[in-house]
């Protein structure tokens, strides 16, 4: 799970920046995925939410850094107070437990005699290497956090670059919390840190 938020870190800071947020999207994500799931609705459905709001979160870095040109280490830390102030109101203050065990079995599940989160972080961050090293999107972001001058001189929509990365840093710091509380059977506010 760690390597899953370090991967959506990785994103940021091939752009030249970083993101303070990161785990406090992932203890968002998870704990609004367990609220949804206490309250009846379907797990799927759930994780879809869940994995929404931390592309929102990433969309909302994204614009602070890249449009309104605010320092990212000030955006993202306004972002992470924020966004855990959010987590504290979607449980309520408390640990939410008693998760379906078809949640649970996403991160507590085995596949020859390996945790299933170990498969999970392996795709994962093999989605990421090819995309950095094989797409154009990937050379863009390489391009803008070497130079971000040369970048927009050549012809680098350097601001969409930008927003892109959070926003992409933001999805999968969300799959990180979602599989973090499929992990511990529980989602609090505070299981980012």
């Amino acid at each position: 799970i760690l390597a899953i938020i370090a991967g959506a870190q990785s994103l940021v800071m091939v752009v030249g920046d970083f993101d303070l947020s990161v785990a406090a999207t992932s203890a968002l994500a998870g704990a609004v995925a367990a609220s949804l799931m206490l309250g009846g609705m379907p797990v799927v459905l759930a994780i879809l939410i869940a994995l929404a709001v931390g592309l929102l979160i990433g969309i909302a870095n994204g614009l602070l850094v890249a449009y309104l040109n605010l320092s990212a280490f000030v955006a993202t830390l306004a972002t992470l107070t924020s966004v855990t102030g959010l987590a504290y109101l979607v449980t309520e203050g408390t640990t939410l437990f008693n998760l379906p065990p078809e949640f649970n079995a996403l991160g507590q599940g085995r596949f020859l005699e390996i945790p299933l989160p170990v498969f999970f972080a392996i795709a994962i961050l093999l989605i990421l290497w090819f995309v950095l090293k094989y797409t154009t999107l990937g050379r863009r972001w390489y391009a803008t956090g070497g130079n971000v001058e040369v970048s927009r001189l050549s012809g680098v929509n350097v601001r969409r670059a930008r927003l892109l990365a959070f926003a992409f840093a933001g999805l999968v710091s969300a799959i990180g919390g979602i599989l973090l509380a499929a992990r511990l059977g529980s989602a609090s506010a505070v299981q980012g840190e």
